[in-house]
């Protein structure tokens, strides 16, 4: 009887560093998922709210040597949105470029947004 009793002790000895281990093993898993699916900043709105910035205050902002204006992060926001075909946002990006007076510039980005719209999507 004795020995049924140190066996069970045993077992129970051995159990408590594999729930710690299990416990350890789904926190870990709880975050690298969380910090794999976490959403990354939308690049597209980032370069339209900087472009919004720099309009109201009618400012470069410098970064290197090179500066940014509000009419380029339109315009790469414009590009953003046509490499992903998303029409909308070229042609928000569109209307940004018209308020600053670019009324060329926004004709042609409504143009190519057009094209895209009549060709259909290219990607499956």
């Amino acid at each position: 009887m004795l020995r049924g009793v140190g066996r069970r002790h045993d077992r129970a000895r051995l159990r408590g560093p594999w729930i710690v281990f299990l416990a350890l093993a789904l926190l870990w898993a709880v975050a690298v998922g969380t910090s794999l699916w976490s959403r990354q900043p939308d690049e597209w709105v980032t370069l339209i709210e900087t472009g919004d910035t720099l309009a109201t205050g009618g400012g470069t902002m410098a970064i290197g040597r090179d500066s940014l204006t509000a009419r380029t992060a339109y315009l790469l926001a414009f590009h953003h949105a046509q490499d992903r075909e998303d029409v909308p946002r070229m042609l928000v990006a569109a209307e940004r470029l018209e308020r600053l007076g670019e009324h060329d510039l926004a004709a042609h980005t409504r143009h190519v947004a057009r094209i895209l719209v009549q060709s259909g999507p290219t990607r499956e």
